[in-house]
């Protein structure tokens, strides 16, 4: 059978720079399509260069480790080590990733694999393209760049989360679900002090339990994009925010209402609100 180097090198090429990127997308690391192209084109020339010299085993391993992780500090720029393993781990999870795609390639088309000089070989056969097997390598690896970033994304938003509880006078309110919002600027124009603003729906219902009273309610002018309004406000005896164990008790808070939210949140706490 015979190889063409400049195929290998290409095949090799665009699997590196999907890996790098991937990796810097999951780690979210500032990509660059320069530098994760030089990256992927010293990756590739030591992937043809590389079973030249006979390695293989533990030394052959090591090589190839270290290869990744020069590959990443040509791609990236790291603050500290953590970020350097960060970022690497998920550069072996997207390598692992594409290469069982790659076998999975092999088995399912008759190409033919195998594991020497401390990595994967491939060989997708005489009437199979070698791009067909390499587009299985981007997709799989691709979807796992998209399920981690959405893991990611969703872990974010869990941090934003808060547990809320009004208690005013006698009256309090069960836990209710609050998430920090940094872009809430909203103060209360007699006290100065900072408004956390819940869902109109939620606000009947407190209203309607005794915990909030209408009796010291007032509205206030507040200036949006979309013009000038009032919001109604209530003061209230505690605000107590939690954060796992901690908690921030707000005494005299202000209570601003808002329409609906969103789902499954009940309050918008400021970020004034949420240091602990």
């Amino acid at each position: 059978m015979e190889v063409y180097v400049e195929c290998v090198l290409l095949e090799n090429l665009l699997i590196d720079y999907m890996l790098v990127s991937g990796a810097g997308l999951i780690a979210r690391k500032r990509n660059s399509r320069l530098r994760c192209a030089v990256s992927a084109t010293f990756g590739g020339i030591f992937s043809v260069l590389f079973p030249i010299f006979g390695l293989d085993g533990v030394i052959a391993f090591l090589l190839k480790i270290a290869a990744g992780v020069i590959m990443l500090f040509i791609a990236f720029d790291f603050k500290n080590f953590g970020e350097v393993v960060y970022c690497f781990l998920f550069f072996l999870l997207l390598t692992y990733a594409s290469g069982g795609a790659i076998i999975g390639g092999c088995i399912l088309f008759g190409g033919d694999y195998s594991f020497s000089g401390g990595g994967l070989s491939y060989s997708s056969g005489s009437v199979v393209p070698y791009g067909i097997i390499v587009s299985g390598a981007f997709v799989v690896s691709e979807t796992v760049v998209r399920v981690m970033k959405k893991a990611s994304k969703k872990r974010d938003l869990e941090d934003f989360y808060r547990g809320v509880m009004i208690i005013d006078g006698q009256n309090s309110t069960p836990l209710m679900n609050g998430f920090i919002d940094t872009g809430n600027k909203l103060y209360d124009d007699k006290s100065g002090a900072p408004v956390a603003v819940i869902s109109s729906e939620k606000a009947d219902e407190l209203i309607f339990s005794g915990v909030l009273s209408l009796s010291g309610a007032r509205y206030q002018t507040v200036r949006t994009v979309s013009g000038e309004g009032k919001i109604l406000l209530f003061r209230v005896s505690v605000l107590v925010i939690y954060s796992g164990d901690k908690r921030n008790i707000i005494d005299n808070a202000t209570i601003g209402v808002g329409g609906k939210i969103a789902d499954g949140v009940d309050v918008l706490i400021p970020a004034a609100m949420s240091v602990f």
